[in-house]
Formats: C-alpha cells, sequence, structure tokens
C-alpha cells in the first residue's frame, strides 16, 4: 500500500472523527475521489474480461471499492451475476494481461484454438446440412450425386478465396487483441480438396446458376445435372478415372 493511500486514510479518518465537519464539504469530496482514484488503478474497465474460479467472466462495473462479474457460458445458458471486494479481486481474479507474463496467455479461453484437441489447425466451416455428396473432383470442376441423379459443378471461374472459410488452415500465430479476444494469423497454403469443395457447394448451391443437359453445359452455367449426352461431353473433355467411375453410375 502506498504512502499516498495511507496519508489519504489518515486525512479522511481526521474529518469524520471531527463531528463538527460537515459531510459533504468540498475537501472531503476531494479526498473521497483521490481514494477511489488510487484504488481503482490497475483495475477494470466496464465490458474488460476476466477468469474468475477458472470461469470467463465479463467486468459489469467497478465502483473502486467492489467489482461486478457476469458469466459468459453462451447463448441459452443461464448467466451467474458476482460481486467481488478488491482483496477476493487481487486473490482470485485474472486477467490476460496477468497470463501474458506466462507461457500461456491463453489458458483462461476454453474456445481458443491451443485450447482444442488439434492446436494447429483450424477447421473450415461447415454448412449444417449437406444434400449433395462429391464423388469426384478435377480442381476446377467437379460431380456430385443427390438422389440418385448426378451433377456438374464447375468452379473455374470462381475465385480461390470464396472458398477459403471452408477450408481447414494451420494457426500460424495467435495474440491478444486487447479486447478480451484474440487475433489468428492463418496459413494462406491450403488444398482446394473435396471437403472444401463439397462444403462449398452445399453452403451456396441455391446462390449458382443451374441447369439441365448439354446445352446448359456450353452456355456455362454453374451447376448442372447430367445427362446422357453430357455425361459423353465431360468423359471426352477429362481423362480423370475418379470422373469415369462417377459418370459411371449414370446408366
Amino acid at each position: 500500500m502506498n504512502s499516498e493511500f495511507i496519508r489519504m486514510q489518515k486525512l479522511a479518518g481526521i474529518i469524520t472523527e471531527n463531528k463538527s465537519a460537515k459531510k459533504d464539504t468540498k475537501l472531503t469530496k476531494l479526498i473521497k475521489e483521490s481514494l477511489k482514484r488510487i484504488l481503482n488503478e490497475n483495475m477494470f474497465e466496464e465490458g474488460d474480461i476476466v477468469s474468475y474460479m477458472g470461469e470467463k467472466h465479463k467486468v459489469l462495473s467497478d465502483d473502486g471499492y467492489v467489482v461486478k462479474l457476469t458469466t459468459m457460458r453462451g447463448e441459452g445458458k443461464k448467466e451467474n451475476n458476482i460481486t467481488l471486494n478488491y482483496n477476493q479481486v487481487k486473490e482470485k481474479v485474472r486477467t490476460s494481461k496477468d497470463y501474458m507474463n506466462e507461457a500461456d496467455w491463453f489458458d483462461y479461453l476454453p474456445d481458443h484454438p491451443a485450447n482444442q484437441s488439434d492446436d494447429k489447425i483450424k477447421k473450415g466451416y461447415e454448412p449444417k446440412t449437406s444434400p449433395f455428396n462429391i464423388l469426384a473432383n478435377t480442381g476446377e470442376s467437379a460431380i456430385f450425386e443427390k438422389d440418385g441423379k448426378l451433377y456438374y459443378f464447375n468452379y473455374s471461374d470462381l475465385d480461390r478465396s470464396d472458398f477459403e472459410e471452408y477450408a481447414d488452415r494451420a494457426v500460424i500465430s495467435v495474440e491478444p487483441d486487447g479486447e478480451g479476444g484474440y487475433d489468428e494469423e492463418l496459413d494462406d497454403e491450403w488444398e482446394m480438396d473435396d471437403d472444401v469443395v463439397s462444403n462449398y457447394l452445399n453452403d451456396n448451391y441455391s446462390k449458382l446458376s443451374t441447369g439441365y443437359g448439354l446445352d446448359d453445359y456450353e452456355e456455362g452455367k454453374d451447376f448442372i445435372e447430367i445427362d446422357q449426352s453430357l455425361k459423353n461431353e465431360i468423359l471426352d473433355t477429362f481423362n480423370d478415372t475418379k470422373i469415369k467411375i462417377a459418370l459411371d453410375k449414370l446408366k
């Protein structure tokens, strides 16, 4: 406890013991504000994220004497508010600043990539439903199947960045963002594999231009149901074993 704080306490005590002194004098208010500033040093602001008893909490208020926190359990889960005095805060509350002074500042963030089962890969987005099943992928186009029908998906004209969020990507580094969260640097090298193409198609097929047969294929439609004529055209265009096996399903 610093000497300035002790001096202020003594001065406040002298004034409160003097019965003739008025409680709301300018000097009393000045002392109270000075004490509050001292107490508040290195404490919290509304919205700060901290860890209390191993669980992530958000600061609701800090009046200079007590701190009010609320749990952060996610949508649909009951939140719990608590009030702590500064002694409890000092003993049991940890902040990202505390963790940054240690090897793993992110230990108190359960959704942090380093606390997942695989701390080096960020999984790509997967749609809730995938009605179309991918059978073959050339790197520019793919064959899909649904309910016994085959579909040709031409993605050669789409930008690679459109598929980025669906790819599993290596996490190069993770740094605190200063607001209780974190920023990730992800590897730009990732494969346009079956999972990426399938997840993109199943998430976006309703937005693609669609068609049926060879004529719509020649017009450049994105997603086309395959008939016998289009099957023959694709086989003539692509010398790919997986494509051939996939198209053999169409009788």
